[in-house]
């Protein structure tokens, strides 16, 4: 199985490429690199952001709430014979850049299209146990994105690419039922 290793440095710029795009910009997005499996809950701290001015003490902890991961999506690349023929080895494959470009914002675009107004939004790489015919790569860019890249090769010589993001949504009840309290508490 081709290993991926050297393709890193790519991944990473298109990753970062991505990660300057502008998105869903009214929802508190929670990243990690933690796998999860579709149906678990992950637990996210509430901390009402406008309370609190100073940079090192985030404020309290008002509560959290549990989202659960819904979604599990993938973007899949059948990988031609001249392009399987150009990476080994190479640093220079600009055609990868793109085409993970390409599908970071197609995983991107699912997710703002699954969006109905909840509050909080958490991505994570799915879990997808290891495998004599798969090659796993996380990829994360700097705000904590993480997607997983899995690599097959076919015995009949076919290499398949797949970039996997998992996610859910929560929290509008919740979040509000909570900041509304400490807000209370506050303010009187």
């Amino acid at each position: 199985m081709p290993s991926l290793t050297h393709l890193q440095p790519i991944m990473y710029a298109a990753a970062q490429e991505v990660s300057l795009d502008p998105w869903l910009p009214r929802v508190e997005k929670v990243f990690g690199p933690d796998p999860v499996q579709k149906f678990d809950n992950v637990c996210v701290p509430i901390v009402p952001r406008h309370v609190w001015s100073s940079l090192t003490d985030p404020g309290p902890n008002v509560g959290h709430v549990d989202v659960p991961i819904t979604h599990c999506n993938k973007v899949t690349f059948e990988l031609t014979g001249q392009q399987q023929d150009s990476l080994g080895g190479n640093t220079e494959v600009h055609w990868v850049r793109q085409m993970m470009v390409v599908g970071m914002r197609t995983l991107r675009r699912a997710i703002g299209d699954d969006h109905d107004g909840e509050a909080v939004l958490v991505v994570r790489p799915p879990f997808i146990p290891q495998s004599p015919i798969l090659t796993q790569m996380v990829i994360s860019d700097s705000r904590g994105l993480t997607y997983l890249l899995t690599s097959t090769y076919s015995f009949v010589g076919r290499m398949t690419w797949e970039l996997h993001l998992s996610y859910g949504f929560g929290g509008v009840g919740k979040c509000v039922e909570m900041i509304s309290k400490f807000d209370f508490i506050m303010h009187g």
